[in-house]
């Protein structure tokens, strides 16, 4: 019973801190834009934004959808992607050192540039997007699951070898295991640059989409809109990041970089289940 109360309180006391400066924040903002009499075109008060997202909670949820879906579609096959040229790249070395330079090249331009381009081939749908999210994810999780590999122990791997283990159970039982915290890393930062690119993406073309929404308030001067738009925008890009870090945690409980309260509750959880 004791563990079972455990958790909920561990997780109270996470979440209070930030909850508390969030409101700090927003109490200051309410109060400061009523003391200096800011116009509300300028920088309007939370509780207008708030009202209006209430006001517009139904076409505002449908662009957010729209939106992640594309992100997270774009997500899925752009980390996929990267993390099966980074095992080729990894065993081919030759391939590697060919293929890398033109790869990096192209990802030192601003996605902004590319994606004229890109809404030119594909269209002002959704695959344009898709593209778009996965080109730039595909590169986050090539480097940083190319150098998981890389920082592999090479006495374990010797060590493995010795005992006669094949390169693919070396592979699925060592390499892969270590490189995992490089690739949530890539997981991470990958799921806050989906968002941002297919809202840059829509905002260039769409008919759909948090982006749509945000040019189509800009070129109408709705501010209070658009506002709204950029908070739900904002909120589905966390909402998306937490996920990802909840699964990192579930899966990465054993590793240092999680630390020991992650472990601490991986140990409540499973007593939990033992209860």
């Amino acid at each position: 019973m004791v563990a079972l109360s455990a958790a909920p309180s561990t997780r109270a006391r996470t979440l209070l801190p930030p909850a508390a400066v969030l409101a700090a924040v927003l109490g200051a903002w309410e109060l400061g834009l009523g003391w200096a009499e800011v116009p509300g075109y300028v920088l309007p008060r939370p509780t207008a934004i708030a009202v209006k997202l209430w006001q517009e909670v139904e076409p505002l949820a449908g662009a957010v959808g729209t939106t992640l879906g594309e992100a997270v579609l774009g997500y899925v096959i752009g980390n996929l992607l990267g993390f099966g040229l980074a095992v080729v790249f990894f065993y081919f070395r030759t391939l590697d050192r060919v293929a890398m330079l033109p790869i990096v090249a192209s990802n030192s331009v601003p996605a902004v540039a590319f994606a004229p381009v890109i809404i030119l081939w594909f269209g002002v749908g959704m695959t344009s997007k898709v593209v778009l999210v996965a080109y730039i994810t595909c590169f986050i999780c090539l480097q940083n699951q190319l150098q998981g590999f890389r920082q592999c122990d090479p006495q374990a791997v010797n060590v493995l070898r010795s005992f006669g283990a094949s390169e693919w159970r070396i592979f699925r039982t060592l390499r892969l295991p270590a490189s995992l915290p490089y690739l949530f890393t890539a997981l991470r930062m990958g799921s806050i640059r989906s968002v941002i690119i297919a809202i840059v993406a829509e905002m260039l073309g769409a008919y759909a989409g948090v982006g749509w929404v945000i040019f189509e308030t800009t070129a109408s001067m709705d501010f209070l809109r658009l506002w709204a738009a950029v908070i739900a925008a904002s909120a589905s890009g966390v909402a998306f990041f937490v996920l990802v870090s909840t699964v990192e945690r579930r899966v990465l409980w054993w590793h240092a970089s999680i630390g020991a309260t992650g472990r601490a509750g991986r140990r409540r959880g499973r007593g939990n289940d033992d209860v």
